[in-house]
């Protein structure tokens, strides 16, 4: 990788960003209730026979905040509701003025979820674009600066 180095540096920075970007379009469409989500964004570059590539890691379920869930769609386990129920601070009563237990609220929640699904974000899209458009010069950049020096490599070398 040691001759892509103004590339990696440049995909590194679109790494971060991409990070930052994702953390604040999260943020901003309201789905932070624990921060286990927003804790786990990160990234990697990865190398692959046909470049380079920023490759996004965060927890499985952001596929879901992200892609949402459709209607008539199998109900999600209640096990991860529960801490989302407790950050949420979801605690209603029934029409006596009891509070309904946590189980029976997860219940209904997963039950409404597999009817009438979740709305999707599109988030990870809307950031890819977001920063990629401001990027988009420097990676090219980036990969042009190592394309000469590669092949300044290459004529020094012939020459010698």
């Amino acid at each position: 990788m040691k001759e892509n180095s103004n590339l990696i540096k440049t995909l590194d920075e679109l790494g971060e960003d991409l990070v930052k970007t994702l953390v604040k379009n999260l943020l901003k469409a309201d789905k932070k209730a624990t921060g286990t989500l927003i804790k786990s964004i990160d990234y990697k570059l990865v190398e692959k026979a046909n470049g380079l590539m920023v490759q996004l890691l965060a927890a499985d379920y952001l596929t879901n905040v992200d892609e949402g869930r459709k209607a008539g769609s199998k109900q999600p386990p209640l096990k991860s509701l529960d801490r989302w129920v407790v950050a949420r601070k979801i605690a209603p009563r029934d029409k006596k003025g009891k509070f309904i237990s946590r189980k029976s609220i997860k219940f209904l929640i997963a039950r409404s979820i597999a009817k009438r699904g979740i709305k999707p974000t599109n988030v990870i899209q809307k950031t890819i674009d977001e920063v990629y458009s401001k990027k988009k010069t420097l990676i090219e950049k980036a990969a042009i600066e190592d394309i000469n020096a590669l092949i300044d490599k290459i004529i020094i070398n012939d020459k010698k």
